[in-house]
Formats: structure tokens, C-alpha cells, sequence
């Protein structure tokens, strides 16, 4: 689990005591010896003379299963030296401050960020610095999963002072979350906490820093491979954390080089025609590989968190790929390296598509379209807001929070469902139901409606394979039964190939990736299923 908020604590009338604002908790592991309950925090200690963060862990067993504790494990983790602590782990006061955990139950690893500079002296991985009690040897056991999370003030000490702590700009996830640009540092919306009473503020998705969800279901990364480059090959996240490839109807799973198994994969594109591909995984690096093989060796390290990747597309036939950064920036490069990239604009782009001919396209904060590469920005369109933009091959479409798509570029396959080729004005796609995102294939395009169906349209059936819905105008796609699709949150495509992932987070692909044409077949995960932030379930 990854957090982050805002904070501001009060100088006044806030001496005295140690007070948790970070807290969580879960049901206890099934292992012997493990314990019945289990809880991590993050306390700040406000004494006047050390004042400083620090970590926090609980365990508690009921022997007797009479509803009381039987012992009581109460660790922590101070800074290396506390006296006094080191000037990054001390609390600040009267100002808004950034503050970033991890808690990863599965590794018994705690982690915490002060203005995107990690506290590594306050790092908890399995046991901490001192107890009240030892009888788990100092060590602190991760529960199955987190349940809980309570952010706010709870108080200890009998001595301790009511304190003024604001909090605002909330966000949850299961990957890193980006602090808020400076220029959008939270100071509205907020309520104050004292003694064990908590404060909340504005909520946000966490997925694109202060940026809206990319359309009106979903976040732009639900786990789908992206870029329309790939040769009949789709790939995918799933929850775990594991990746797999997709082409025929089977899906094969994606290993690191050395053969150790992936598990911490967020994002991914698809492959080109040489089949590489790239992923990232949850500390913001890429790896990059080909079929079902990635390096171990990262080609890109965030030099901060702000500078973590938290989407993939492919940019190119030659493997070329893009990044959008937690910071709303792009990185653009190849399986060496990335770059930062000139978009044209300095507004934030809060999600991006690539696609086969070199170019890719971004949705700014603003709504608009900036594209950059072999395109050209569309000049004239819609008074709507722009949310989701894609690219097939020589053509792209956008997403308006008005429920239209317009696309703009190449039609000669019937990829835009029977809208012209055309530039300037961009063209409105004749769909029937209202759009919340699309995808787009080298000669095919596809759209997710708010009901759920999708519909495709490109090339008739041709070299799209079925991937276009075997029509050059709007199809929806139906499954191998015949039932038509319903309950699809977001779509990709490659050359020839397209998959879809269900609000369950089932998988669902056609063309090349299904190998019926253009029925539907459902993947078989064993047992899994696709990655999705929570705005999608």
C-alpha cells in the first residue's frame, strides 16, 4: 500500500508527547507463530528538543480467545542519532510539508518520504531499533493484507498538549504516489485534529500526481500494454504484480532474464515488431526485453520519486518508448535509455498514447491535445475538455468529457468508423453510445462506451484481422457465444491486435491477441487478474 498527503502541524500548544498520524492494519498471516493482529505507523515526536519522525510497529496475540492481549510487541525506529535528530527527520512547523509511505505487508517493509526525499534511517524491513516487549524477537510480522489505513492525530501521554495538525490533498494506491506540484501545494480545503480526533481533506486518485482520472471510469493505466507498434502481441499486468504476454488466446508469463519471476510490475507497453518491450515496476524503473524475457538490469532509474514512471507506450516499430513521469513530465528513448522530452507546452500531461509512426499525443491538465513526434496537434476542435487520446497508425482520436471522440489524421482503412481524413477541424466519430476511452491498433480503432460494449472499426476485416470488428464502420465486438461485450473499462490495440479488461479484471482479446478474428476470447489468467488502481472496481 502507498500513501501520501499533505500536511501542516502547528507550532502552538504542541509540545509534550508522541502522536501517530500514519496508521495501518490488517488481518493476521495463517503461519505458525504468526500473531493475531498487527498494525504499522508513522509517529511524530514533539518534545521540544528531538523533535522528529519515526516508525512504529504493533503485534498482539489472544491466547485465550477471551478478547484480551495476551503480549504485547511495541517497536519502533528513531534515526540513527537523535540528539539532536538529523535536520531532514525533523518535523516542520507552520508550513505544508509532502509527506509518502509504503507499507508492504508481504516483505514486513515500511517506508517514508518527507518531501520526496526518502527518511531511509527510519526504514523498517522485518524488525525495528527497540520493543517494550521482545517477545517476537523485535519482529515485526506483515498481516495477510491491509485493510484499514487511519490518518489524523491519536494522542499519547498523559503530559501531552493538545495539538493543531491540518491535512489535505489525501491520495491511496498500490504503487508510489507523487507529491503535488509546489505551484498546487494544498492550502484550502482542510480541517484541523486534536488530541485523538482525526482530519481529512480533499481526496484524490493518487495516479497522476494532482491530475484527474485520465476519463470517466478508469485511470489511464489499468495494466493493458500501450502503443499501436506490436505485431499481433499484446502484453499485460496483472494484481500481483507479475506481467504476461498475450497473442492466440494464451497468455505466457513474462520472467526476468536470469529466470526469477516478476513481481512488482506496474505498468507496461506493448511490443514492436521485433517484439520488445518495456515495463516498470513499483520503484519507477524500466526494465526493457523481448517476448517473454525482461532484463534485470533497469535502463531507466528515477533520480526521484517525482521523476518515477507510472505509464508505458510503445513509440515506434524500432522499439522506441515513451514514459509519463509522476511529475506529469515525458521521457522518451529506447530499451537504453530515456530522455526528457519537449512536448510544446508546460502544462502537465496527465496521460499519453504512442503509436506506430514515431509520434505520440498527451492530455494536458487544461483538456487539451499536445502531440509531439511524426504528428501534428490538432488546431481546431471541440469546446468540450479532451480526457483520453490514442494513436493508431497514421491517425489518432480523442476522448471529450462530453462522451464524443473525434479523430484526425489517415481513414482510408475505415479505421475512424467512416469519418473523413481530415486534419483541421478534427472529426467527430459516428458512435452511437457516449465514449470513455479508446485504443487504437496500425489500422484500427476502438472505443469503450459507458455501458461497457466497445466497438471497433478498421479495415474490414483485413490486415486488422478481426482486430477492427470486421467492418470499416463501428462494430461492437461480442464474444465467442455470441453476447455482446459489457462490462469493459478500458481497451488497447497493436497491428492486428486488441485486448479489453472487464470491470472484474478479466481479460478479454480479439484480433491476433485472440485468435478468433473478431471474437472476443476470454484469457485465461489462472486465477488472476489484471492490474487496475481503484477508481476502476
Amino acid at each position: 500500500m502507498y500513501g501520501r498527503m499533505m500536511i501542516n502541524l502547528s507550532s502552538q500548544n504542541s509540545l509534550g508527547g508522541d502522536f501517530t498520524f500514519i496508521e495501518a492494519d490488517g488481518p493476521a498471516r495463517s503461519q505458525s507463530g504468526a500473531p493475531n493482529g498487527t498494525s504499522v505507523k508513522y509517529r511524530g515526536r514533539v518534545d521540544g528538543r528531538n523533535d522528529h519522525f519515526m516508525g512504529n510497529y504493533d503485534t498482539w496475540l489472544d491466547n485465550n480467545n477471551d478478547g484480551n492481549t495476551d503480549w504485547l510487541t511495541d517497536c519502533w525506529k528513531h534515526p540513527s542519532n537523535i540528539s539532536p535528530a538529523p535536520q531532514a527527520y525533523i518535523l516542520p512547523k507552520d508550513q505544508w510539508a509532502c509527506v509518502q509511505w509504503h507499507f508492504d505487508a508481504s516483505k514486513n517493509t515500511l517506508q517514508f518520504w518527507l518531501n520526496e526525499t526518502e527518511l531511509s534511517q527510519i526504514q523498517v524491513v522485518g524488525m525495528g531499533d527497540g520493543c517494550v516487549s521482545s517477545s517476537q524477537n523485535n519482529v515485526w510480522w506483515g498481516p495477510q493484507a491491509f485493510e484499514n489505513i487511519r490518518l489524523g492525530i491519536e494522542q499519547y501521554h498523559g503530559s501531552s498538549r493538545p495539538r493543531t495538525m491540518y491535512i489535505d490533498d489525501i491520495a491511496i494506491d498500490d504503487r508510489f504516489v507523487a507529491c503535488p506540484d509546489s505551484s498546487s501545494s494544498s492550502s484550502g480545503s482542510s480541517s484541523s485534529s486534536s488530541s485523538s480526533s482525526s482530519s481529512s481533506g480533499n481526496t484524490s486518485s493518487g495516479l497522476f500526481g494532482t491530475g484527474p482520472l485520465a476519463n470517466g471510469l478508469c485511470a489511464a493505466n489499468t495494466g493493458l500494454g500501450s502503443g499501436s507498434a506490436s505485431y499481433g502481441l499484446s502484453y499485460a499486468v496483472l494484481a500481483d504484480g507479475s506481467a504476461v504476454s498475450i497473442k492466440g488466446g494464451v497468455a505466457k508469463t513474462v520472467t526476468f532474464s536470469d529466470g526469477s519471476p516478476l513481481t512488482d510490475a506496474i505498468a507496461i507497453t506493448n511490443g514492436s515488431y521485433s517484439n520488445n518491450f518495456c515495463l516498470a515496476r513499483a520503484n519507477g524503473a524500466m526494465h526493457c526485453g523481448s517476448g517473454e524475457s525482461v532484463s534485470t538490469t533497469p535502463s531507466y532509474t528515477p533520480a526521484s520519486s517525482s521523476k518515477a514512471i507510472i505509464s508505458l507506450s510503445t513509440k515506434n516499430i524500432g522499439g522506441g518508448v515513451c514514459a509519463l513521469l509522476a511529475d506529469n513530465t515525458v521521457a522518451c528513448g529506447s530499451s537504453s535509455g530515456l530522455s526528457p522530452q519537449a512536448t510544446g507546452t508546460s502544462l502537465p500531461i496527465i496521460q499519453m498514447s504512442c503509436f506506430r509512426d514515431d509520434g505520440c499525443c498527451g492530455v494536458t491538465s487544461s483538456g487539451t491535445i499536445q502531440c509531439w513526434g511524426e504528428n501534428n496537434t490538432p488546431t481546431q476542435g471541440p469546446s468540450a475538455k479532451a480526457i483520453f487520446v490514442t494513436g493508431a497508425d497514421s491517425n489518432q482520436c480523442a476522448v471529450y468529457d462530453d462522451g464524443k471522440s473525434y479523430c484526425w489524421g489517415a481513414a482510408w482503412e475505415g479505421q475512424t468508423g467512416g469519418a473523413p481524413e481530415q486534419n483541421n477541424p478534427i472529426v467527430p466519430v459516428p458512435l452511437t453510445d457516449p465514449v470513455v476511452g479508446a485504443a487504437g491498433g496500425q489500422f484500427h480503432n476502438c472505443w469503450v462506451h459507458t455501458n461497457g460494449s466497445v466497438s471497433c472499426s478498421g479495415n474490414g476485416g483485413g490486415t486488422s484481422n478481426g482486430a477492427g470488428g470486421g467492418s470499416s464502420t463501428p462494430t461492437k465486438i461480442r464474444d465467442t457465444s455470441g453476447t455482446q461485450l459489457s462490462n469493459i473499462i478500458a481497451v488497447n490495440g497493436g497491428r492486428g491486435a486488441a485486448c479489453g479488461v472487464a470491470k472484474t479484471g478479466e481479460l478479454y482479446c480479439w484480433g491476433d491477441a485472440g485468435g478468433q478474428a473478431e471474437k472476443a476470447v476470454k484469457i485465461n489468467l489462472n486465477g488472476k487478474t489484471v492490474r487496475m488502481p481503484a477508481d476502476c472496481k
